[in-house]
Formats: C-alpha cells, sequence, structure tokens
C-alpha cells in the first residue's frame, strides 16, 4: 500500500472514530458527574484509565498471542479501530467534563417558560448553538490522537500514515522527501487545530458559570456508559497485561537465572526513568513560565503587549500538538546542519523532542486542575500559615499540600508516564548509547530495546521486561505517593522551627 493511500485510509478511521465520540463520549461524562463524594474520583479513574493504557503492551499483546488477527486482515483493521476508538475515548469524555456549561441553564428555560412562553422560544437557539460549539473540541481532539498513533499501529502491522513514514525514515530514505510525506498530514491535523485553538482560546478569556450539577440531568441507561468504559478497560488494561504476564511467568525461572539479562533491563529501565523523570520536571517548569507569562498583569498590560504574549504561546504550544513524530522528524532534519552534528550521539535530541511534546499537554493539565489557580482553601492556608500555634500550622501544610503540591504532583506524574511511554522519539532520536552512572555498556532505554525485539516474536524475558516497563513505574510513583506527603510536611515542619 502506497503512502497516499495509508494516509487515506488512516484519515477516514480518524473521521469515523472522532464522529463516533461525539455520542459515546456523552455517556462516559454522565458516570462522573452523575456520581459524588468519593466515588466520584474511582468513576473518574474507571472512565480515563483506557487513556493511559501502555500502547506498546498492547500492540505486543494482541500481536503474536491466540487473540491475533493478523491472518484475518479485515477483521484486525476492525478490531485496530476499535482499540483506537475505547482508547482515545476518555480524553473526549475529559473535554465534556471540563467544558464550561452552557450560559443559559435548564432551571433558566423552565423559569422562561412559566412567565413568557416567547422569551424561552428565543433562548431555546442559545444552548443549541452552545452545544454545537461543544463538539468541536470533542471531534477535534479524538481526530489528533487517532490521527497520530504510531505504536500500536506498527505492532498491529496496520498501514497507517504513520508507520509508513517511520520504515521510510528507518530504511534510509532521504530526510528532505521524509520531511515532505509530513506536509499533508500536517496540513490536515492544522486545518482541525486552528478551530480547536479558537475555542480555547474564546472560553479561556470570556466569563463563564462554573458548572451546575442540576444540568445534568439522570438518565436510567447508566448501563450504557458503564459497559463502554467496562470494555475499554478489558481491551486496553486487562487482556493485554493478562497475556503478556502469563507469558512471561512460563519463563521466570530462566529470566531469574540470566543475571545479564537482568543487569542490562535494570540500566535500561534506569536510563528510561532518568529521562523521563527530567523531560517531565523541565515541560512543567517551561508550562507555568509561559502561564504566568501570558497571564500576568492582563489588566494593566497594552494590547501589543497581551499580542506578543497570545504569540509566544502559540509558538510554544502549537509544534507539540502534531504528535511525536512530526516533532522528532524535524528535530531530526534539524539536526543534520552542522552546528548540531556533534549532538546527534547525545540524548539532547530525544530530550529535546520530548519536552517539545509535553509542553502543550502540561499547559492543559495545568489549566484542568487546580495547579496555578488560586482558590479560597488556598488562601486560607496562607491565612493559617501566619499562625503561631503549632496545630494550626500543621493544618496549613496539609492544606498547602492537598491544594497545591499533590495537583503538582500528578500533573508531573502524568507527564513521567506520557514521556517514558512514548517510543517514537526515543526510536529516532535516540543515540546508540546512553552513559548512565559511568557505565559503559550498551544501554538505551527500555521501550526502545523492547520495540526492536518485539518484531522478532514472543519470548518469556522480552515479556518479563515488558511487564517490568509498566510495574516498575507504577511502583515508584505509587512509593512517591506516600513518602512526598510526609516529607513535604517534615521540612514545613523543620522551616517553621527556624
Amino acid at each position: 500500500m502506497s503512502f497516499h493511500e495509508a494516509f487515506a485510509w488512516t484519515l477516514l478511521g480518524a473521521v469515523a472514530a472522532a464522529a463516533l465520540a461525539v455520542p459515546m463520549s456523552v455517556l462516559l461524562s454522565r458516570l462522573v458527574q452523575q456520581a459524588t463524594g468519593r466515588s466520584r474520583f474511582w468513576w473518574m479513574l474507571f472512565v480515563l484509565c483506557p487513556l493511559v493504557a501502555p500502547d506498546l503492551v498492547i500492540g505486543y499483546g494482541y500481536r503474536s498471542f491466540e487473540l491475533s488477527l493478523l491472518h484475518r486482515p479485515g477483521l484486525n483493521h476492525c478490531f485496530y479501530f476499535v482499540l483506537i476508538l475505547l482508547k482515545f475515548l476518555p480524553a473526549a469524555a475529559v473535554v465534556r467534563i471540563c467544558s464550561p456549561p452552557d450560559p443559559v441553564s435548564n432551571a433558566a428555560l423552565h423559569c422562561a417558560r412559566l412567565i413568557d412562553g416567547g422569551v424561552a422560544a428565543k433562548l431555546q437557539h442559545r444552548p443549541l448553538q452552545t452545544e454545537w460549539l461543544r463538539h468541536i473540541p470533542v471531534f477535534g481532539i479524538v481526530f489528533l490522537l487517532s490521527m497520530q498513533e504510531f505504536e500500536i499501529a506498527s505492532l498491529l502491522q496496520i498501514p497507517a500514515w504513520t508507520v509508513h513514514v517511520f520504515d521510510a525514515q528507518a530504511a534510509g530514505l532521504n530526510l528532505a522527501a521524509t520531511f515532505r510525506l509530513l506536509i499533508g498530514p500536517v496540513l490536515v491535523q492544522a486545518i482541525v487545530l486552528v478551530p480547536l485553538l479558537w475555542w480555547g482560546i474564546a472560553n479561556s478569556s470570556a466569563i463563564v458559570p462554573r458548572w451546575r450539577s442540576a444540568d445534568c440531568v439522570l438518565v436510567s441507561r447508566r448501563w450504557l456508559g458503564v459497559t463502554v468504559a467496562t470494555l475499554a478497560a478489558l481491551l486496553t488494561w486487562v487482556a493485554p497485561l493478562a497475556i503478556v504476564t502469563r507469558s512471561g511467568l512460563s519463563g521466570i525461572g530462566g529470566v531469574l537465572d540470566n543475571r545479564v539479562l537482568l543487569r542490562s533491563t535494570s540500566f535500561d529501565l534506569t536510563a528510561a526513568i532518568t529521562l523521563a523523570i527530567s523531560c517531565a520536571v523541565l515541560s512543567l517548569i517551561l508550562a507555568r513560565k509561559v502561564m504566568l507569562i501570558c497571564r500576568g498583569h492582563d489588566v494593566t498590560r497594552s494590547d501589543f503587549s497581551k499580542a506578543v504574549s497570545s504569540v509566544l504561546l502559540l509558538l510554544i504550544v502549537v509544534p507539540g500538538l502534531f504528535g511525536a513524530l512530526a516533532v522528532s522528524i524535524a528535530i531530526l532534519v534539524a539536526m543534520q546542519h552542522s552546528p548540531l552534528l556533534e549532538l546527534r550521539t547525545t540524548v539532547w535530541p530525544m530530550a529535546t523532542a520530548l519536552v517539545v511534546f509535553l509542553v502543550p499537554r502540561a499547559i492543559i493539565l495545568a489549566v484542568l486542575l487546580p495547579v496555578f489557580r488560586r482558590s479560597e482553601s488556598t488562601f486560607l492556608a496562607t491565612l493559617l500559615g501566619k499562625s503561631r500555634e503549632r496545630t494550626r500550622l500543621k493544618n496549613a501544610a496539609n492544606l498547602k499540600w492537598w491544594c497545591e503540591c499533590r495537583p503538582m504532583f500528578l500533573v508531573t506524574a502524568v507527564l513521567f508516564y506520557w514521556c517514558l511511554a512514548n517510543l517514537t522519539a526515543a526510536a529516532i532520536l535516540c543515540p546508540p548509547t546512553i552513559p548512565l552512572f559511568s557505565f559503559d555498556g550498551n544501554i538505551v532505554p527500555l521501550p526502545v530495546r523492547l520495540y526492536k525485539f518485539i518484531h522478532q516474536g514472543r519470548t518469556a524475558a522480552l515479556s518479563v521486561m515488558a511487564v517490568l516497563s509498566v510495574l516498575v513505574p507504577f511502583m515508584l510513583l505509587v512509593l512517591t505517593a506516600r513518602i512526598a506527603p510526609r516529607v513535604y510536611l517534615r521540612m514545613t515542619s523543620l522551616t517553621r522551627q527556624d
């Protein structure tokens, strides 16, 4: 299949997935909005878990095992479409949950009908227009994510345009020719990005009411949303991990006896985690600086200063929204020029691509979570912190952690995971070896090594490494989440005593 045919099929699949996500995302968003108390957190975790499912494990699990459909191309394409739809559907649900509510609530419409039917008829057009506008980001986010998907398509041997470009570059195609292949997909994504950016800027500058729980109508068909969320969790998490874990346990004894394998795996995983933590922290710092520059002194600044801030924000945010493949190819082309040739054997090109990829996502997470916004709880914590009583100081530190530091940790954890799971930038820009702790062995990030070995078939050692690539970072995040509050409270108490 040629590149243009693969691009046409990818475009058609992305449009179909985005169109289906518009009505299906309503079912998932209602599961979260209708929940109350602590159950809302678990419902949100249940709904959003497919979005962070590891692509490498999903592709590896369905590639050469008993559930593989490679011998039936038609069913394989349909199965890939279902996987992509269920994996990116939570992103559409997040957009619906975080979107501002309708300016005119259902209660206001009911009151207008009681007072004057003519006024109600005029007001009914505004919610309909607002609802259509809310479909734009829902459609756009799923379309972009589906267009940019690479890892699962590559492992399931789906003829996507991303796979075609990656294989052409790996086969030694001229970088100029490879870069020209990106022009068409980038232009298509830009057409979708323009209304998305317009929608985001319009909603960020306008004064909108808070989300109203009364707007979420209780429906008796909640089981439809539960069914979709359950199917998504089973296909993206349970089934692939069960297959890979079963394969790894069948030969775990031989893997544990192979000290060379264990040593190389530990170094590769350490290199990947170290690089992911550094890029996640750096991207969050850059995102915070950009937001502070763009939001600071909004009232006193001139129109020219506001325009410069908007242009700066677009220049930093837009490149990463085109996906890791386009960013990596662009950086690879830039590395061929004489001033940057020496950087090709270092981790700086790969780190730059990951940071550019993560910065817009860090800004979006910062907007969604109350990390940079002032709230009543933050103000109360500041007032309590001025007291001299030990109990009030402890309560102020707890409040500061839950309102400021904990959201910051959650954003960093998500960015760390996205960086660790990003295979595209690492596979294209990773140097032959990475110096780690003065160790001169052949060290590469573990996802890159896994991707190279997966194409050679299934082995117990490969399955163990795939499970460790998910289990070790998860345990590291859980351990940090347990220790970080105690360390913060301890440091705060020592600071107060000084």
